[in-house]
């Protein structure tokens, strides 16, 4: 009987902390989310069409692509619009391609009690976002039959260099979303874009090449096939999420 009871007893013991977990595994993940039922952050598509580029200055306070300041020397680009959403309790930032004042921005605190320049909801600005390009396998018809192949995809280097040499840290606000624009052609077959990104908590806000986590978010060229009723549905899309 004794035997029995320890028995019993030590199960309780391995159970209970596991329950436990389990609890604050799922109070964390509600508590990291303002929308629970959505993503930390996420980018989502809002439409396709042709950029008009404004003009390019060291400090803007207006759209890339929708204001009346036309750069009539620039070329216009079939682009797409995409939106990223801050659905958690901080403030994420990100690197820009000029530096932004009000409209566009506005003061911002953070828990540190610092002030920082903060997009306004649903402003838009010039990400400086990247592109990455999947790995992918395809039957090859070639003269010996078909051959299951690596395609070689490859993805185009970037925003390296800002169009004024400028860039800026900008901030999202928790529950806010900021539109950037990027080329349609950096979306296409296989390719993918995705936004570097930081916490507010994170120790180092100056370099992404750094000792802390580099955060991406990724919205895919089959996640712009399906906004757009394109998709074949056997695709496997899984880089419409954010990587950590």
């Amino acid at each position: 009987m004794v035997k029995i009871i320890s028995v019993i007893l030590i199960g309780l013991s391995i159970a209970v902390p596991g329950s436990a977990q389990r609890r604050v595994l799922s109070n964390t993940k509600n508590d990291v989310r303002l929308v629970r039922n959505k993503p930390t952050i996420y980018v989502e598509f809002v439409k396709v069409g042709v950029c008009h580029p404004s003009q390019t200055t060291t400090v803007e306070s207006w759209s890339p692509c929708t204001s009346l300041n036309k750069d009539e020397s620039a070329e216009s680009y079939e682009a797409v619009w995409l939106r990223v959403r801050n659905n958690t309790h901080w403030a994420i930032n990100f690197d820009a391609l000029s530096a932004y004042v009000a409209p566009i921005v506005d003061r911002y605190r953070v828990n540190n009690g610092h002030w920082v320049s903060g997009v306004r909801n649903g402003a838009e600005i010039r990400a400086r976002y990247r592109v990455d390009a999947e790995i992918v396998w395809e039957w090859i018809d070639t003269p010996g039959g078909r051959e299951y192949k690596l395609v070689d995809v490859k993805a185009p280097i970037v925003n390296r260099v800002s169009p004024t040499g400028v860039t800026s840290r900008v901030w999202l606000p928790p529950g806010r979303s900021a539109v950037f624009v990027v080329k349609r052609e950096h979306l296409a077959k296989y390719l993918m874009i995705y936004l570097p990104y930081k916490y507010e908590w994170e120790a180092d806000q100056n370099d992404f090449v750094s000792s802390e986590p580099q955060h991406r978010v990724y919205f895919s060229w089959y996640s712009l096939q399906k906004a757009l009723g394109l998709a074949n549905t056997g695709h496997n899309d899984s880089m419409q999420q954010t990587r950590k």
